[in-house]
């Protein structure tokens, strides 16, 4: 069976296990006013999908991260916890191979490291999606439909970082003044492993205003009239992004010799989806979910425009790896209540197919997985 074919089981049977645990909730009613399903469809999920990632040895930058830790290990020089953007991910590496010499788990010592950031870079998404959604089955086939588990085989570090930032979801979303307080450590580790989760700063308090104001439609302009004129600030950007993680692609020549292209526009349409829908629905939103509407829908817009600007050249949509779960929990609330006047199998049925669609001009990513261990 292919690793493709594999993925397919997969949701299929965790969107079973999810349908199943929302039919027996718990008695608690989450931030967005829904019944929290059965504590074991979080458990599930969360371990299949760690275990399914954490045992692979090929897929998007897998194999350059191993390549990574045999280098650190050869160094001999062992890092120390420090504060400082990037400094911290080479001491989870070091920590992850004494783990894995001690306990003897895997044949290699690398895939306890793989596992781990597995683990970290997918449970929180899960938890997120099992504590927010108004329906966590469609949550559990987005989470897989909209391309989120195949993209976080590539780009480990980033998704580590994500996965920090993700389990602050409580005070990204709260309306208490304070809140800033408690996000802010969540931010700082986030920082010391990849420093792009510096972005989650300013979008905290930008998401605190009312959507669709005229600011809400200026980023939008902006973000369509950047893409289009972004040769014109080049330089700029090389100087913004100078001293920070991504600073080759101001060093190597690749970024504007047509080696890398742009996101396609398709990407962008579907990320704008939510924000079309809210569009319609706003009254309804804000009614129902006051000023949490108001950012999850704001939140959407920063993935919109990151995903825009990304038809420029792909690398600006690995910003919306800070944003993509917010925009699942959006779209699901939508289609659950928003456009509750629809047979609710048609909107849900329609909505997996067309995102499996989506998903299967993205499985090249899944395609590229191998495993010592499974198939």
């Amino acid at each position: 069976m292919s690793s493709f074919a594999y993925m397919n089981v997969i949701a299929l049977f965790m969107f079973i296990v999810a349908y199943i645990s929302s039919r027996i909730p718990k008695n608690k009613i989450n931030t967005l006013g829904d019944k929290v399903p059965n504590m074991m469809g979080f458990v599930i999920p969360a371990v299949v999908f760690s275990v399914f990632s954490g045992l692979r040895n090929r897929a998007g930058d897998t194999e350059a991260y191993i390549v990574k830790l045999g280098e650190l290990l050869e160094a001999g020089t062992k890092p120390t916890l420090s504060f400082g953007k990037n400094k911290n991910f080479p001491v989870v590496m070091w920590w992850s191979n004494d783990m894995a010499e001690n306990l003897h788990i895997f044949d290699d010592n690398y895939q306890l490291f793989i596992m781990i950031t597995a683990i970290v870079s997918l449970v929180p998404v899960i938890y997120i999606l099992y504590k927010y959604s108004a329906s966590y089955e469609l949550a559990i086939a987005l989470f897989v439909y909209t391309g989120y588990f195949a993209a976080s085989l590539n780009g480990i570090r980033q998704y580590f970082a994500a996965g920090i930032m993700i389990l602050a979801t409580k005070y990204l979303l709260s309306e208490k003044k304070d809140a800033i307080i408690y996000y802010l450590p969540f931010l700082l580790i986030a920082y010391t492993i990849h420093s792009s989760s510096i972005i989650m700063l300013p979008i905290f308090f930008l998401i605190r205003r009312k959507s669709f104001t005229p600011m809400f439609y200026f980023i939008i302009v902006a973000s369509i009239g950047l893409t289009i004129a972004f040769d014109s600030f080049l330089s700029t950007f090389f100087d913004m992004i100078e001293d920070t993680s991504y600073s080759l692609y101001a060093t190597e020549g690749w970024f504007t010799s047509g080696e890398e292209q742009g996101a396609s526009l398709f990407r962008a349409m579907v990320a704008a989806v939510p924000l079309i829908l809210s569009y319609f629905r706003l009254d309804f939103i804000r009614e129902n979910l006051g000023k949490k509407g108001d950012m999850l829908i704001n939140l959407c817009l920063f993935k919109t425009v990151f995903q825009i600007v990304a038809v420029y050249n792909w690398i600006f949509s690995r910003m919306t790896i800070y944003l993509d779960i917010y925009y699942i929990i959006l779209l699901v609330w939508l289609l659950k209540y928003a456009y509750a006047g629809y047979n609710r199998k048609v909107v849900y049925g329609s909505t997996t197919v067309l995102f499996y669609i989506y998903f299967n001009n993205m499985k090249y990513m899944i395609d590229a997985y191998t495993s010592k261990y499974i198939g």
